[in-house]
């Protein structure tokens, strides 16, 4: 904001007059340059003495405020001084240290101070013949058991030997009974079950049946013969 300096203003009103003075005289003597010389030499002197006189001005108030700035951090200070301890201390910024810690690198290094040495190549033994135990099951054979004259002689021999009990005839009972049984290492038939059946005449007549098979061909995996799982259904049903 701009303050009224009634030296400034002085200055400015005698200057403004000297100006106008000499303008006159230079309109009398128009024709004479010394007189224009001393307007000009006289403007010059004039214009400095404004100019210093504005400088003191501002130079004091400079040095006001800054006197004015001083105090006023001396009274913070003193201020702050006189603040207890605790209050002080809630009013400053606290900075939480962080620290950073690199992620952990695994590094592998090959130990050892000398190359390895080319060695003699490994000959593996072939795999002996392996002979699974009497109590073994096997699902699936890798050769599986064989009826004497195949699957047509198989379905020829329970056609022949099955024979339909009375009762199931004339109550007209009619079904398919599953049955289980276990071909041996030697190729008879044994461990014979029912995994579904359809009525106890029927279910006995199947078994008695599948007892009466001859030996099959064994199965075999890798050679050997072993025990194998077979399922057999055999269907009753009227002509």
């Amino acid at each position: 904001m701009l303050k009224f300096r009634p030296l400034n203003f002085v200055v400015v009103c005698f200057v403004r007059l000297i100006f106008q003075s000499v303008s006159f005289l230079d309109k009398v003597f128009h024709s004479n340059k010394k007189l224009r010389d001393i307007k000009i030499k006289t403007g010059l002197l004039l214009l400095s003495v404004s100019f210093i006189v504005s400088s003191c001005n501002s130079n004091e108030e400079t040095g006001k405020n800054h006197e004015n700035n001083l105090k006023k951090a001396d009274d913070g200070i003193a201020k702050n001084l006189r603040m207890p301890l605790k209050k002080r201390l809630s009013k400053m910024i606290w900075v939480r240290p962080m620290i950073i810690l690199p992620e952990p690198i695994i590094l592998c290094y090959d130990i050892g101070t000398t190359s390895p040495q080319p060695t003699e190549p490994i000959t593996l033994p072939v795999d002996a013949p392996f002979d699974y135990p009497d109590e073994y099951i096997v699902d699936f054979a890798e050769v599986q058991p064989v009826f004497p004259g195949g699957d047509i002689a198989l379905i020829k021999f329970l056609q022949d030997e099955v024979k339909y009990p009375e009762y199931a005839k004339e109550n007209e009972i009619t079904g398919t009974v599953y049955c289980k049984f276990v071909i041996e290492k030697d190729g008879k038939v044994s461990n014979i079950t029912v995994l579904r059946g359809v009525e106890p005449s029927l279910d006995n007549e199947a078994k008695r049946v599948i007892g009466l098979l001859p030996a099959f061909t064994p199965g075999k995996v890798n050679g050997n013969p072993v025990r194998v799982s077979y399922a057999l259904p055999i269907k009753f049903k009227f002509n």
